[in-house]
């Protein structure tokens, strides 16, 4: 053939190729815009999201940590107690507790404390009256508002009149937390360092964040707000705060290059209309004239495609089409690589649907649509979520190279895969974690009417791994399902159920709704934290008895890891308090060695046996140095002597310094300085702890009036008794032995 058609051909669709190219450019535009903004308000969502997570969990942190040091802080309880305003050692450790809590959060701008009894406030800066200081309009506005526990709206503060005021928001809590009737507790947190936080998360350039309390006042006072927002801003995503109530809103700020080019947006598309009418107008009139030669490359496609096997090797052509048919052989080769890049994409595309289906936070993928671009079952079936967690992984980790364990891991992935196979199951499985299997599994619908085959069905698979394998695994299951939107749902009930396998143990079968932990005894395992790290202070052996006692109350408690974190954090913390009153050396050791480890121990660990036995190896070791440096001491067996012979006649109204001065032959202050080095206690702090306890456990178990109580516990006056007795428990004997016998 010759170069006549070619010709022809080029210059009748020459004219096309400039309307093509036209629009091409047009839908490239629009399709980058449309991307752009896609893209602009996921990252706004995820933005506005990131910002008011930031914001809740600052005040819930400040929250939850007033809530606990307004119930077991015992320098606050005896500030609302105290009657003397000029008391200087009450108020001074009251300040500490402040402090601290600034310390631990610097978004605090301020805090201070109000005492029912005589309307005195103690902050950080000042104190005195409340009718003097300046803040009172808003303590007789929450007081006549009914006390609510709730964050404010943000208001301006100022403690002093001189002071430059700033725009905070407040919370205020009643003082105790059961009944609030002894004082209050005000926290005001700065919402300029609120913003700045915030602000630290964007770009204030091209983003702008927003937040609205209550009453419509901005919070944030950020770059990205400035003026003339309204018109040249883009509000993308609007949350608002279960917790506070606040709304967060953000969005870009559209430059004027950005408002141009959306103005003319309209004529884009007009002429892309037009572009695109012109040119099937002009296609259509020149295939026609050019049918006839496309003819023969029909009919060479049908020669082609009615071949049983191709020709080894390709055939010289000697016109365009013969070339054309060549070239259309090389694209059926190139189809087949293709395809098989498609395989590796659905196994990509198909893990990034499962995690989006169980942990995602968006909108639910819809489900048929899903499966069919996966090339899976389009109909939802009953199903269950299940993690498989491989026990003692990091232990596995450290043993093995990296190669081994993704084989490994790839190995028990289609262990499972196999035996959901063989009973009859759909399974749809990945890894979520380094050592967390996750799966949808569609079972017989049999299996989910009787609890008892439910677990055998999932302990024969658990017995089969540990069997297959050099390790084993704990299985976490949740309710079952009937439509896809509950699966995020089951997700987090098998998440809840793994959570007990600290308590239960591994290598087992967990199911969600059967292990429940009791919070009730939470409080009792606290005291047995503070009495366990008393008993190892002062050196009494029975720490030992006490510590693996705790652990087994824990045991029986069933509580959730997080919960089992928390308790074993609040032991650390005890332990943190109590080594600061101990020898340097000994601190030294604690801080420089033995926390480290410990921290260590409980950032990756897969039971409570685990937690229980390395945490005893830390405290013996730490109690045997303690040992060795109080034996070093000349006078460490005398203060043994004296803290046995105060432990045995606490109860002698006449036990003093002077006593045990004569009694041990010692000057009494140089007898209380070895007694405070030794234990890291006063003698007279000692006596009264003795005292109370023993009064405390007459009060709950007897049936004697106080005023006998207090003599065999060494009083002579009932008054003095009931005066220490509230001071160091912030209730009346009396009540206390109400209180007591309305638990039981």
């Amino acid at each position: 053939m010759g170069y006549n058609w070619f010709r022809r051909m080029l210059l009748a669709y020459t004219p096309v190729f400039f309307v093509v190219v036209s629009f091409l450019v047009f839908a490239f535009y629009q399709t980058m815009s449309e991307q752009s903004r896609r893209e602009a308000l996921k990252s706004n969502q995820s933005l506005a999201g990131q910002a008011l997570r930031y914001t809740e969990q600052t005040l819930r942190d400040i929250d939850r940590r007033v809530l606990r040091e307004s119930m077991v802080n015992e320098n606050l309880q005896v500030f609302l107690n105290e009657g003397d305003s000029s008391n200087v050692y009450v108020n001074v450790e009251a300040i500490k507790v402040l402090q601290d809590l600034k310390i631990n959060f610097p978004v605090i701008d301020s805090i201070y404390l109000v005492r029912a009894s005589d309307s005195f406030v103690l902050s950080l800066r000042t104190s005195g009256s409340l009718e003097n200081y300046n803040d009172k309009e808003f303590i007789d506005n929450y007081i006549e508002n009914g006390r609510s526990a709730s964050w404010s709206d943000t208001r301006p503060f100022g403690e002093f009149a001189s002071q430059a005021v700033k725009n905070v928001v407040t919370l205020a809590r009643p003082m105790p937390f059961y009944y609030g009737s002894k004082g209050i507790i005000v926290v005001n947190v700065d919402t300029g360092k609120l913003a700045q936080a915030v602000q630290e998360m964007y770009d204030p350039e091209v983003s702008f964040i927003r937040l609205l309390d209550n009453s419509g006042a901005s919070l944030l006072q950020s770059g990205g707000e400035r003026s003339g927002e309204a018109a040249g801003s883009d509000v993308l995503s609007r949350y608002t705060s279960g917790y506070t109530g606040w709304t967060i809103e953000s969005g870009l700020l559209l430059s004027g290059a950005s408002l141009l080019l959306q103005s003319i947006n309209s004529v884009w598309l007009a002429l892309g209309i037009v572009s695109i009418a012109g040119g099937v107008l002009w296609i259509v009139l020149v295939t026609r004239r050019a049918y006839k030669p496309l003819e023969q490359l029909v009919s060479q496609i049908q020669v082609y495609a009615s071949k049983q096997e191709p020709e080894d090797s390709p055939r010289p052509y000697k016109n365009e089409f013969s070339f054309i048919g060549q070239t259309f052989e090389h694209m059926i080769e190139q189809s087949d690589l293709h395809r098989q890049e498609r395989k590796k994409y659905l196994a990509v595309q198909k893990k990034y649907v499962f995690e989006k289906l169980l942990k995602g936070t968006g909108a639910l993928p819809v489900w048929e649509q899903e499966m069919l671009r996966t090339g899976m079952p389009a109909a939802f079936k009953p199903a269950l979520v299940l993690l498989l967690e491989i026990d003692g992984y990091s232990d596995a980790v450290r043993e093995a190279e990296q190669g081994e364990v993704v084989a490994i891991k790839a190995s028990l992935e289609a262990a499972v895969q196999e035996m959901a196979s063989r009973e009859g199951c759909q399974l749809w499985c990945g890894w979520l974690q380094d050592r967390q299997l996750g799966g949808i599994l569609h079972v017989p619908e049999g299996l989910l009417t009787s609890s008892q085959a439910y677990f055998v069905f999932f302990d024969r698979w658990r017995e089969e791994i540990s069997e297959r394998f050099t390790l084993t695994v704990t299985i976490a299951l949740s309710e079952p399902v009937a439509i896809p939107e509950e699966l995020r749902r089951a997700f987090r009930e098998a998440e809840d159920a793994l959570q007990y396998k600290a308590s239960t143990g591994a290598n087992r079968v967990i199911r969600y709704g059967e292990t429940a932990g009791s919070e009730s005894e939470v409080y009792g395992h606290l005291k047995n934290i503070r009495q366990i790290v008393g008993a190892f202070r002062l050196a009494d052996a029975s720490w030992q008895e006490h510590y693996r006692g705790l652990f087994e109350q824990i045991r029986m408690t069933m509580l959730r890891k997080d919960e089992l974190t928390s308790l074993v954090y609040f032991l650390i913390y005890q332990l943190d308090k109590e080594t600061e009153m101990l020898p340097q050396d000994i601190r030294k050791w604690w801080q420089e060695h033995t926390l480290p480890l410990m921290h260590e121990a409980l950032a990756d660990y897969d039971t409570i046996d685990t937690i229980e036995r390395d945490f005893l190896i830390l405290l013996g070791s730490l109690s045997e140095r303690m040992s060795a440096v109080r034996d070093s001491r000349n006078y460490h067996s005398l203060m043994l002597e004296v803290r046995a012979y105060i432990e045995a006649h606490y109860a002698n109204p006449n036990l003093s310094l002077d006593h045990l001065s004569d009694l041990f032959e010692l000057n009494g202050k140089y007898l209380s300085k070895l007694f405070k080095e030794e234990f890291g206690e006063k003698f007279v702090d000692f006596l009264i702890g003795l005292r109370m306890a023993a009064a405390k456990s007459a009060l709950e178990n007897s049936d004697w009036p106080i005023i006998e109580i207090s003599e065999r516990v060494g009083y002579t006056s009932a008054n003095s008794f009931t005066r220490v007795f509230r001071k160091v428990y912030g209730i009346s004997p009396g009540e206390y032995r109400k209180e007591e016998r309305k638990k039981a």
